[in-house]
């Protein structure tokens, strides 16, 4: 098949070169032609390489026939890029369908290599890499599902794809005025059925600032979720973050993650990819392998094995301190910018099971002895050495947050350095505000006030004035928490204040 085609464009190529310039404008024609047909050939090589990998997983060589697949695996994402560029639209169904089937094969092999039960060595099949095959077919590869999509698509404004999973296709898209995301499953079997539905069912229960939030969910005209957009990814901007703004945004998070469990649900898939970030504020997303925590169903299929707990690697029983161990890699990494567990997934998995990685603070002289320790016990292989609730683990990380900004204010105010002490004294605002002291909040924003008068504009002092009102009116009226609207101020005020608009 690709000496035949690469015969005809050897023989297009001959003809081009001879007529080039009787042909006018149907040269460009030509050339389009030869690209579609170089761009077969090369499709066509990873067909074929993905036809041996099914065949060396027959065979039960499991890890050649992972190597070749991921291969294929950047080959096509190569191929796409030149289609992309070219502006060549011919092989886009085939190459979905091709990318859906070894991510499916890709995860297979994972489930073999781990032991998993579930998974099935079906049987070499040749067809299984033809276009036509609906085994794998996502949306992209079936008219009647496109059509489904583009309709449900057709209901918004500017529809662009943003991002996907391991599902699931994201889609950014304005309706009514107001910029959406939507999500849709990458295809339509019982298996993304079944996390689909409860994706919804346990997102639907979750209204918190930190969450993020849900608007509409529908299964016709295709299913879909429709939900807030954020601008931001935390695994696009985990490397530049400071120490002090890393643990902030961690603490943070750490509030949509104990009102979650407050409701029963863990998330079991915590990992930057899945913090996203509205207006500097942290939100989780992708509930989609979440569970109530009365049910014992557990499995490890579709995770990000470097974020998982050694109870999920071994298929033992997961709860709420599974999701404290995913959260304490994820301050890890922030903190030292390096993942604790690395290699290929033997050593990955054995080193989770088995190893405790390198002391944070080898990796980052800045991490003190207290932070190191609130890391380290997050991530205990053992279930009941670690924190034991969401609470219990805010609880140290308030202390070492409110010794570390208060120390630091103090320093700058004796060093008569009053820029920083303004950075200080703002983010002691936003600590306490997060840590529901309204009070120490108060007391620290009539602080950044002063600073305020001298440094910035009639504008952002009134705001200052109204925050503070707006706090003193909760504090006289007995109300413990800050709204979600006064901390989304705080936020666009105190970094105002700081930048000295």
């Amino acid at each position: 098949m690709i000496k035949e085609i690469l015969n005809e464009i050897n023989a297009i190529e001959r003809f081009l070169k001879n007529h080039k310039r009787y042909l006018g404008e149907e040269y460009v024609k030509y050339q389009t032609t030869l690209n579609e047909l170089r761009l077969k050939v090369k499709l066509k090589e990873i067909e074929n390489n993905v036809r041996d990998a099914l065949k060396l997983k027959s065979d039960g060589e499991y890890l050649k026939a992972r190597n070749l697949l991921k291969k294929s695996s950047n080959d096509i994402d190569k191929l796409e890029d030149e289609m992309i560029n070219l502006k060549i639209k011919t092989f886009n169904s085939q190459i979905t369908n091709l990318k859906n089937q070894i991510n499916n094969e890709l995860n297979l092999i994972k489930n073999l290599l781990l032991g998993e039960d579930s998974s099935i060595n079906a049987p070499y099949n040749s067809s299984s890499v033809n276009s036509s095959n609906p085994i794998n077919q996502s949306f992209s590869g079936e008219n009647e599902l496109l059509n489904k999509l583009n309709e449900l698509l057709s209901k918004y404004q500017n529809p662009i794809k943003i991002g996907e999973g391991g599902f699931s296709y994201v889609f950014k898209a304005i309706k009514n005025g107001k910029t959406v995301a939507i999500k849709v499953p990458k295809e339509l079997t019982e298996t993304t059925g079944e996390i689909f539905l409860r994706e919804i069912g346990n997102w639907k229960k979750l209204k918190h600032i930190n969450i993020v939030q849900l608007y509409y969910s529908n299964i016709y005209p295709y299913p879909y979720i429709e939900m807030e957009y954020c601008e931001k990814e935390l695994n696009k901007i985990k490397n530049n973050l400071e120490l002090k703004e890393a643990v902030l945004l961690f603490f943070e998070v750490l509030n949509g993650l104990k009102y979650a469990h407050s409701k029963g649900i863990i998330h079991k898939d915590l990992k930057p990819h899945n913090i996203l970030i509205k207006n500097n504020i942290p939100k989780i997303t992708d509930w989609g392998l979440s569970k109530e925590i009365t049910s014992k169903s557990t499995t490890i299929n579709a995770l990000t094995l470097q974020y998982s707990a050694p109870e999920q690697i071994s298929r033992e029983t997961i709860d709420k301190r599974t999701d404290i161990y995913q959260m304490g890699i994820i301050l890890y990494e922030l903190t030292t910018k390096k993942l604790p567990f690395n290699g290929n997934e033997f050593d990955i998995i054995y080193s989770i099971k088995n190893e405790m990685p390198p002391k944070p603070s080898e990796l980052n002289p800045l991490i003190d002895e207290k932070l190191e320790y609130i890391i380290l016990k997050c991530i205990q292989k053992d279930k009941s050495k670690r924190y034991q609730s969401v609470e219990e683990l805010q609880k140290d990380l308030s202390e070492y947050l409110n010794i570390q900004l208060t120390t630091n204010l103090t320093a700058s105010k004796t060093n008569k350095d009053f820029s920083r002490s303004i950075f200080y004294c703002a983010d002691l605002v936003l600590f306490h505000l997060l840590n529901n002291d309204l009070g120490d909040a108060l007391n620290y924003l009539y602080d950044l006030k002063y600073y305020a008068d001298k440094n910035c504009s009639e504008e952002i002092i009134n705001s200052v004035d109204n925050l503070i009102k707006a706090i003193e009116y909760r504090i006289e009226e007995g109300i413990k928490e800050p709204s979600d609207e006064i901390k989304i101020k705080a936020k666009i005020v105190v970094n105002k204040v700081k930048m000295r608009f």
